[in-house]
């Protein structure tokens, strides 16, 4: 009892410190001028021919909010855009608010339904988690991933694969992020799993047709081409913003992402459910070209289970690190301060392979499904 008191204690102080962060930005977050100008113009235009024309998004900002930037183009698959056309419906600010709101739902729920670790610890460090702050104050999303992950981690340990596969289809809203998770299907032959996920990604692609068009794949490739789309490399917490400062790294860049791919698939392969999907989120987030320091909110659910299975006494410690607030303020300093946190993910997911690896044969939690 005394450990739940201390425990809600600094989840308060947390939550002041968070509150304190918003009013310092009150102008961007009360009038929601963010990210979620973006999320209200896909849902304006979507079903029509012009959800990726940058000109008719321009002209829907400028018109329903009042104002627009390169920043504000819609760069989701088109079955997103139809997920906000009830919320676009509404008048900017009421239509903002109402996402605001779900959004805290969604993050409520995930600290409800993850029970990798006692809820009060789950508590403790989403109310901690300053890209978790900094989705909200962006108007983004992540707590709605979180919420996806907590629910398929549920599901699955309920022994419904399918239908957990089916909830983590729906993080094809960051699909980008997710792009080693096949990986966690394949290596331990989690075929339910995989047909689940395979469902709901087919189930995705027939909406977007359906919201975008026939065409929408190609104009979706010209928004994902355009530059401008990815602005400040130097402050991404990946392996691309680790190696930004010199172009000529890129093939370093790309035999790096290789062998964090590499390190998933063993952590996958002899390790538990729960460490390979750790790996997958931490690994997803290190390989993505995109990401900026609202994605590290996907870190949370990887880094509870490292916190609560791990063995090793040091990676523990890497982990409660990474849950702290103040590793996430130097992404903000650019290189080299901003490597930090890749550099320290990036350890994170090689102990972890380390520590799978050397536990094959020895310890049932470590050994593949049949």
């Amino acid at each position: 009892m005394k450990d739940s008191w201390v425990l809600a204690g600094l989840s308060v102080l947390a939550v002041s410190f968070l509150v304190w962060l918003a009013w310092l930005h009150r102008q961007r977050v009360f009038t929601g001028t963010n990210d979620f100008i973006a999320f209200y113009a896909g849902g304006r235009l979507a079903g029509t021919a012009d959800l990726y024309d940058r000109d008719r998004v321009r002209q829907v900002q400028l018109e329903r909010v009042g104002v627009t930037g390169e920043a504000w183009r819609f760069i989701r698959l088109p079955y997103y855009a139809a997920l906000f056309w009830p919320l676009a419906q509404l008048p900017y600010r009421p239509a903002y608010l109402v996402w605001q709101l779900l959004s805290l739902g969604a993050a409520v729920g995930f600290v409800w339904q993850y029970r990798v670790a006692p809820r009060g610890v789950t508590t403790l460090m989403t109310c901690l988690s300053l890209p978790l702050a900094a989705s909200f104050l962006n108007g983004q999303d992540l707590a709605w991933l979180l919420l996806w992950i907590a629910l398929a981690a549920h599901w699955r340990g309920q022994d419904r694969p399918f239908l957990a596969g089916a909830v983590l289809a729906l993080c094809a809203a960051k699909y980008h992020l997710f792009l080693l998770l096949p990986l966690l299907v394949i290596a331990r032959r989690e075929w339910r799993l995989g047909a689940g996920l395979a469902g709901g990604a087919a189930a995705i692609v027939a909406a977007s047709f359906a919201a975008g068009g026939i065409d929408w794949p190609l104009k979706y490739y010209e928004v994902l081409t355009d530059p401008q789309i990815h602005p400040g490399a130097a402050v991404m917490p990946n392996l691309h913003g680790a190696f930004s400062f010199a172009p000529s790294l890129a093939p370093l860049e790309s035999a790096a992402t290789a062998l964090v791919a590499g390190a998933v698939w063993l952590v996958a392969r002899w390790g538990s459910f729960e460490y390979g999907l750790a790996a997958v989120l931490a690994g997803g987030l290190l390989a993505g070209y995109h990401a900026y320091l609202p994605d590290c909110a996907l870190l949370l659910p990887a880094l509870l289970i490292v916190l609560t299975r791990s063995r090793w006494h040091w990676l523990r410690m890497v982990a409660m690190a990474l849950l702290a607030p103040a590793v996430y303020f130097l992404v903000l300093l650019q290189t080299p301060w901003a490597v930090v946190v890749p550099g320290l993910v990036t350890v994170v997911v090689a102990a972890m392979a380390a520590e799978s690896w050397g536990s094959r044969g020895r310890n049932s939690r470590y050994s593949p499904a049949g």
